[in-house]
């Protein structure tokens, strides 16, 4: 079924400078929905510095970016490679008999930091995605979170499933 509720779209594609980005999370509160997508690693997100050239900016500038929107802010999609991974530095398998760090003693994700400290949902990625993937990922997560009204759990859990089910090619490594 097709929900008929307004929706108020702006697309920032190119030029996403620390400052354009800030400049839309302190306007009229921020918006509901944010989708960043571009390359990222476990612990920051590439923007594009006001010179044109590539700008990573760490979880904890991001979060201060995007905080003005905390209010409004209900969910952030992050559509960049390792954005939700934790890092595998806390697993100690050298020594016998080691375990695993306490949770709590873990660096947290980009991901991880949003959703904590913004207070609102965050879908990221855990491994490396290719275009094809996160594009397909996020095409079957709007529609049914936009389209059919699914909670966000419910609509990603049914788009990983979706993309899943096309199978491994170069487009789609595993």
């Amino acid at each position: 079924r097709r929900l008929d509720r307004p929706v108020e779209l702006e697309v920032v594609q190119w030029g996403v400078t620390r400052e354009v980005l800030a400049d839309r999370m302190s306007r009229e509160g921020g918006p509901d929905l944010l989708h960043l997508s571009g390359h990222g690693r476990q612990g920051g997100l590439l923007l594009e510095g006001t010179d044109g050239a590539p700008d990573e900016i760490d979880a904890t500038s991001l979060v201060d970016l995007l905080r003005p929107a905390r209010g409004r802010l209900r969910l952030v999609f992050v559509s960049a490679c390792k954005s939700a991974a934790a890092p595998l530095r806390w697993l100690d398998l050298d020594r016998p008999g080691a375990g695993v760090t306490a949770p709590d003693a873990v660096p947290a994700s980009l991901g991880v930091r949003l959703a904590r400290e913004l207070d609102c949902t965050v879908l990221a990625m855990r491994y490396p995605v290719t275009d094809d993937v996160a594009g397909d990922l996020a095409v079957a997560f709007y529609r049914g979170f936009v389209d059919s009204g699914l909670d966000a759990g419910t609509a990603a859990a049914r788009a990983v499933r979706a993309v899943a089910a096309h199978g491994v090619s170069a487009a789609r490594p595993a």
